[in-house]
């Protein structure tokens, strides 16, 4: 955000969603249609149980990102209140007067001594209170702040409230206690908590101005995270006679030579590296959701692959960017500006989101399997990749 003469300027990379500045609201939407989009988002973080969303009978803002969220987990929410809450045996030890469970008989004496008509017991009692209906309960209620539509709001309001556990805060330690309680009962809680974990972790916008820091009301989620997840699925699951290792340190190329002041060397970490089942380097990958056909690559982005292609033994690294539609590789060279010597290449390689959504959507068999590694092939080494190797697991 900066200040000008005709007021403020706001720019965004990668970031969607919402932002309130006093009495001003800022919103970004993604340039993927929402259909689309939910379908790319099941697919990236192993959402698949959950249920598309079809006729929503909510007026949302187009678009709007926490919107798409917030109309999923409604529909996932309601189907599990129907079927019925997870329920857990707690344990409990109390003096009942009506006897339940095991008497313990080592309390018993003392229980005798003092003329009470009780007895120690040792019970079960089967009960909705646990971390997973408490943390679905209280991301229902989180949902319901994040979201642009008065109507979707009362909706996750009234679901939470269904939800009779008590009232606790949404934080990390609540949805990893949750994790931990599913188990194959409960398993369809997971696409859930999934999902309430990207609302969380995009709700409570900060902002730094060097001086101190600022904390907004809105939520932002950064596509990077989701386009990374995207590639690295399409990647490990579909290219096939290569491993892919994501976000592996390369061998460090940097090295002070002084100790004094004590400072670690910057570290080389791209996003995929892609080698054989034999170790042999193939191809190292970045991902940036930025589309570089429409837009022009960053300086910044450019050193940082010219130095990935220089720690690769191929002296080649290419960047994978979203696009909406199929565009052909571009290459850049990187010379010697003495000898004019070409020292290496850089790759600019479009991922077809349509396409891919198509791919995704199909019927899952081998038709499937064969067009999706296709198209990892394609990302991994270029346009032609697809007709230098046979598919031999989708034929």
């Amino acid at each position: 955000m900066n200040e000008t003469r005709q007021g403020l300027e706001v720019a965004t990379t990668s970031w969607v969603g919402r932002i309130v500045l006093g009495g001003v609201e800022i919103s970004i939407k993604p340039k993927i249609k929402a259909a689309p989009l939910v379908q790319l988002l099941r697919y990236a973080f192993g959402l698949e149980r959950l249920s598309l969303i079809g006729h929503v009978p909510f007026r949302t803002e187009a678009n709007a990102f926490q919107d798409i969220l917030g109309q999923q987990l409604v529909v996932e929410a309601a189907r599990l209140i129907a079927r019925g809450l997870h329920r857990d045996y707690l344990l409990h030890e109390a003096e009942l007067a009506r006897l339940r469970g095991r008497i313990l008989f080592g309390e018993l004496a003392r229980t005798l001594s003092s003329a009470r008509a009780t007895a120690p017991c040792r019970y079960f009692e089967r009960t909705e209170h646990n971390a997973l209906n408490a943390a679905l309960r209280a991301g229902l209620r989180l949902a319901a702040q994040l979201v642009t539509s008065l109507e979707l709001a009362r909706e996750l309001r009234r679901l939470s409230a269904l939800i009779e556990v008590g009232a606790q805060p949404l934080t990390r330690e609540l949805l990893a206690v949750a994790r931990v309680q599913v188990d194959r009962r409960s398993r369809h809680y997971e696409p859930l908590l999934d999902l309430i974990e990207i609302l969380r972790d995009g709700a409570g916008v900060s902002m730094d101005d060097g001086e101190r820091r600022l904390e907004l009301p809105g939520f932002l989620f950064d596509m990077n995270r989701f386009f990374q997840a995207l590639v690295s699925r399409l990647l490990n699951e579909h290219l096939e006679g290569c491993e892919v290792l994501d976000e592996r340190r390369l061998q460090p190329m940097f090295r002070y030579t002084s100790s004094v002041p004590r400072r670690n060397a910057p570290v080389l970490r791209p996003d995929f590296t892609v080698r054989s089942v034999r170790g042999r380097p193939h191809a190292t990958l970045d991902a940036k959701y930025r589309d570089l056909w429409e837009l022009s690559l960053p300086a910044h982005m450019l050193y940082q692959l010219a130095l990935y292609a220089q720690a690769d033994s191929r002296r080649a690294a290419a960047i994978i960017y979203p696009s909406l539609q199929d565009r052909p590789d571009q290459e850049i060279r990187m010379s010697d500006p003495g000898t004019k010597e070409e020292r290496a290449r850089i790759y600019l390689r479009a991922l077809d989101l349509d396409n891919l959504r198509r791919q995704v959507e199909t019927t899952p068999g081998a038709m499937q399997r064969r067009e999706l590694a296709i198209i990892a092939r394609r990302l991994a080494f270029g346009e032609s990749a697809e007709l230098r190797a046979p598919l031999r697991r989708s034929l």
